[in-house]
């Protein structure tokens, strides 16, 4: 537990002292006399609570020791009235200005519809609902948002907490190793990228990585020294990645790890639209590996047998409690039709094919019997040109199509008479 709140506390510390040098030595000497209350065998209850308080003293200590000596040692005021505390937690909390703007800077680097709602909740105080019918979405869309402006605020900082902690708590007796490993540490290169309704986009990674989003997708990339990897937050991606043996290539999403293992493959992770539960990998060539994230240790990085690896024509779909999920065969052709303007369906339910046309931008039809939602339709259509599909359905299925104020109405066919 004590290894977490390392990089946490050296924030907290630098804030607190205005020099990263004064709080890089505070912090070492900080776990230096927790590790060692711990060896002696004192119970410690609350870790978090014991090196904050010890961290604490430490730093009360200089100040009065620089004071007596006449030196500008200062520390931050604790200000419990400091705008957007909750993200912090609640030792950290009690910030300065000078962190309110740190964070001002994170938020900036947002996507802006994600910046905008995170902004009129923390700081404006906006439920979902008011931010839902201000920025004109819904309030499941607005919650994704917050969550995903969450996310952003603390991604990155596990792995790097992890790696760094383990080189420090190894060389915490040498003077001055805290300082060393905290100032040589390299920083991920990081890249937020995000299409809009109805937007398919391509991009190319530092790494020269191909990466084309479908609609209303949300992704960040890290690339690290030794690997690389992409945070799905949601939407759909065609990968082509850039081989590079020394730096795997990694994709979270939905609570599952993908591991590229030389390939070109999609991913979709869309658990607001009716019909596409949990995670669904498909690999256009090559091959790669599937996992549940809970499946992975951080401490040995080890691989649990479980892992499933897709090859050519492979797909998996699988939900978070439901592993390993459903592996069918599909055509290389067949996958991620939306970049050619295209979207097919194979025996999925009309809740989800109208639901689909609407992640494109069109207006969902109204279907208001459950049985007719759950009727089932195999297909392919041009995603912009619903009104085809509404055309053929009474061709294939018995149901009833017509305009209700001008939205789409989809009934179950009259019965006929007697």
């Amino acid at each position: 537990m004590l290894e977490h709140y390392y990089r946490e506390l050296l924030n907290f510390c630098a804030r607190s002292t205005r020099d990263p040098d004064t709080a890089a030595d505070t912090v070492q000497e900080t776990y230096l006399r927790v590790l060692s209350a711990q060896q002696r065998g004192d119970a410690i209850a609350e870790p978090r609570a014991l090196l904050y308080r010890t961290a604490k003293n430490l730093m009360v200590d200089q100040h009065r020791r620089a004071t007596v000596r006449g030196q500008g040692c200062e520390l931050e005021d604790d200000n419990p009235d400091t705008p957007a505390a909750s993200l912090y937690e609640p030792e950290t909390a009690a910030m300065s200005n000078q962190a309110v703007q740190a964070l001002l800077e994170v938020i900036g680097a947002m996507p802006p519809r994600r910046r905008e709602a995170f902004i009129l909740h923390r700081f404006e105080g906006l439920s979902h609902a008011e931010i839902a019918s201000r920025m004109g979405m819904t309030q499941k869309m607005v919650e994704q948002h917050i969550s995903a402006a969450v996310k952003d605020c603390r991604r990155g900082r596990q792995e790097w907490d992890r790696r760094l902690v383990l080189s420090a708590l190894a060389g915490l007796a040498v003077l001055g190793a805290g300082r060393v490993l905290w100032t040589q540490r390299e920083l991920p290169h990081v890249q937020h990228l995000a299409t809009s309704t109805g937007e398919a986009r391509q991009f190319v990674l530092a790494d020269g990585s191909e990466l084309y989003l479908d609609t209303a997708t949300v992704l960040q990339a890290e690339l690290y020294a030794d690997r690389r990897e992409i945070v799905l937050d949601e939407g759909q991606v065609l990968f082509s990645v850039s081989h590079d043996a020394q730096r795997p290539f990694e994709v979270v999403a939905g609570g599952f790890r993908i591991t590229v293992l030389g390939t070109r493959f999609s991913v979709r992770h869309t658990p607001a639209s009716p019909g596409y539960p949990g995670v669904s990998v498909a690999v256009e060539s090559g091959q790669v590996q599937v996992e549940p994230m809970s499946a992975r240790s951080w401490r040995t990085f080890w691989r649990a047998p479980q892992a499933i690896r897709l090859q050519t024509g492979q797909q998996l779909t699988m939900a978070t409690n439901n592993w390993p999920g459903e592996l069918s065969k599909i055509a290389p052709e067949q996958i991620a039709p939306w970049r050619e303007g295209r979207i097919s369906f194979h025996d999925q339910t009309l809740a989800g094919i109208t639901a689909e046309f609407s992640r494109y931008g069109h207006a969902p039809a109204y279907i208001p019997d459950p049985k007719v939602a759950a009727l089932k339709l195999t297909g392919t259509f041009d995603l912009q040109d619903p009104a085809t599909l509404y055309r053929l359905l009474p061709r294939a299925l018995p149901v009833h199509v017509s305009s209700e104020q001008g939205r789409v109405r989809i009934d179950a066919l009259p019965a006929a008479p007697r």
